[in-house]
């Protein structure tokens, strides 16, 4: 007789689905304990559903599908949810505050880098791209770095098209600007100059491969860790939050997303309050530390002008 094929929906028999999600909270950091197991069985039913005849068992057992598997697991877990400007305080800080100061300090070498850590379908990096050619306009050539990484892969080919419906600008009217968005049918297509400043990567977070050159992740000036934490166990956010810490150079910033303030430790960063904004910032003076120049791999070079 042929092997014994499972049902296609999620189950705890034989201890498959604790078992899987035990793996992937290995892999992703994810927290799918308790009442947010249901979202892992819902995303497990979805991916069979997608794959007819596949057997969770199986894949559990033979190493050359899990991988394909996990990766289509995480697609379905990770949310997608993000918009232009997204938290309009935020925003003003980073405009009033935080990158005068950065631009005040590396007046210098003439650089800014940026990392958006979990930065699904592109609008935040790219937020940030806009804001800072605004800025900059008028001050000559600035080397800009943005990086932008998340762990589902199709969030990253959806931000590289830089390609956005009406419902990604929901807090901004940015894309009525023809010097960042040309209107296309139902899209608003971001402008190759202002698209050129971002690069988008995959990084998992919980992997020991940051901060690193060789990653553009290390001598940062911004970091920004929005809304992220609030779906990841605290041992693995503070282990996150430590490596982000080394990963900015001294007087570097990192904001986390307003409902993340009160559950994620910030050892050896100092809250600094602004108008309904709270970031975190490294203390310009640190035992051992220092910014190694060149740290991060550069993006494009920044001039005054329109973007084309």
């Amino acid at each position: 007789m042929g092997e014994k094929m499972l049902p296609t929906q999620p189950t705890n028999r034989n201890g498959e689905m604790e078992r899987l999600r035990q793996l992937v909270e290995a892999e992703t950091g994810m927290d799918l304990a308790g009442s947010r197991f249901p979202r892992l069985q819902g995303a497990v039913e979805r991916v069979l559903a997608q794959q007819p005849g596949a057997n969770l068992e199986r894949i559990l057992a033979r190493s050359e599908e899990y991988p394909a598997f996990l990766e289509s697991l995480t697609a379905e877990l990770t949310v997608g949810e993000s918009f232009f400007f997204r938290n309009e305080h935020h925003f003003k800080a980073l405009r009033e505050q935080v990158f005068p100061e950065i631009m005040r300090e590396n007046a210098a070498q003439r650089e800014i880098r940026v990392w958006s850590a979990g930065c699904a379908t592109g609008e935040e990096p790219y937020s940030v791209a806009i804001l800072l050619d605004q800025l900059l306009a008028d001050r000559g050539q600035w080397q800009v770095s943005i990086l932008g990484t998340d762990l589902n892969l199709a969030f990253q080919e959806r931000a590289r098209q830089a390609q956005y419906r009406q419902w990604s600008f929901r807090q901004t009217d940015i894309h009525q600007d023809r010097r960042y968005f040309s209107p296309d049918g139902e899209w608003f297509v971001l402008s190759p100059k202002v698209r050129g400043h971002v690069r988008f990567a995959y990084l998992n977070l919980v992997k020991d491969v940051y901060p690193s050159p060789l990653t553009g992740t290390l001598g940062l000036d911004l970091i920004l860790f929005r809304n992220v934490a609030i779906y990841l166990k605290p041992e693995v956010t503070k282990a996150i939050i430590e490596r982000f810490q080394r990963a900015l150079r001294p007087g570097g910033w990192l904001l986390l997303g307003e409902v993340e303030l009160s559950l994620t430790p910030t050892v050896g960063l100092e809250a600094k309050q602004f108008d309904q904004a709270t970031f975190f910032r490294k203390p310009l003076e640190g035992p051992g530390e220092c910014a190694l120049p060149g740290s991060a791999v550069p993006t494009a070079v920044l001039t005054p002008g329109n973007p084309t």
